[in-house]
């Protein structure tokens, strides 16, 4: 019998996962539960030690929206039943991976543990809280990479301008790395092609608000004539001048608003480098000026 088969709830021999249902069902109703991203396996083999224990204890009681909880390392030594010490080593080695921040608001007297994203992601922020999304992105280490400018082309002529600025931190196959490299991990001997293995970086590509095509740009699509030429990210031609790079994209897809598709895009096109090799291997489909 197939796996989904099997976890169908008419399935009549399978009583035990339905009892599990219900059980998830009513937690989520009643708010009793926590989120555990599918991605925290990728640093399950860089925790050495029991530090899982205290990853596990700042995720059941973070709050679901915000991801942050409260608690003094009194507290939660006692709660987990070790010495302070001990809390802080732990602490130390969860920010280390990039699975916390843990900062000391002024208007708290405790600590405010706060959980990270474990993967890739873009951020969409309003005006009002597009500063506090930057600052927050800069305390969790991420660090900018460059702007990125893009046009969608869309069935009807539609056009959706976009720009981004890209940010970036390690990921779990660049923390293993930086783990055997100062000689205190037993992955030296780990197998690279493992699904878990994790990416190098993980991004977040921050939306600006309101964007427009600038003038310029407007003039160079409407004229038409575009080179278009195939690309993993689907048909594509640039534009460079004013010292910014454009790329235009045409997405004849169903789903407009495929998020996967343009995270992919996105990080394809994440740093400097990433866009000078782009240019070089693309430059017959360069829009000139």
């Amino acid at each position: 019998m197939k796996f989904n088969e099997y976890n169908n709830p008419a399935n009549p021999d399978q009583p035990r996962g339905f009892i599990y249902k219900q059980w998830k069902d009513y937690k989520k109703k009643i708010g009793r539960y926590c989120l555990i991203p599918n991605e925290i396996i990728q640093y399950l083999p860089l925790l050495n030690g029991p530090e899982l224990n205290l990853y596990m204890f700042y995720a059941i009681n973070a709050d679901n929206t915000f991801g942050n909880s409260f608690y003094s390392i009194e507290t939660i030594a006692q709660e987990l039943n070790v010495s302070a010490k001990t809390i802080n080593n732990w602490n130390n080695k969860l920010i280390d991976l990039g699975l916390i921040t843990r900062v000391q608001p002024i208007e708290h007297k405790s600590a405010e543990a706060q959980l990270l994203p474990l993967t890739s992601f873009i951020a969409r922020p309003s005006s009002s809280n597009l500063e506090r999304t930057r600052n927050q992105l800069e305390k969790a280490n991420y660090k900018i990479t460059d702007d990125l400018h893009l046009v969608i082309f869309h069935k009807n002529n539609k056009l959706t301008p976009l720009k981004f600025t890209i940010y970036y931190r390690d990921g779990p196959s660049t923390v293993k790395d930086n783990q055997i490299k100062r000689g205190n991990s037993k992955l030296s001997n780990r197998n690279t092609d493992s699904k878990n293995e994790g990416p190098k970086w993980l991004i977040a590509a921050l939306q600006e608000p309101n964007y427009e095509l600038s003038e310029t740009d407007k003039n160079i699509i409407n004229k038409g004539n575009i080179p278009w030429k195939n690309h993993e990210s689907g048909q594509v031609a640039w534009i460079d001048h004013k010292n910014y790079f454009t790329l235009l994209i045409k997405n004849y897809v169903e789903n407009e608003n495929d998020d996967a598709k343009l995270l992919d895009t996105l990080c394809s096109f994440a740093t400097k480098n990433d866009i000078l090799k782009f240019r070089k291997n693309y430059r017959h489909c360069k829009i000139r000026v």
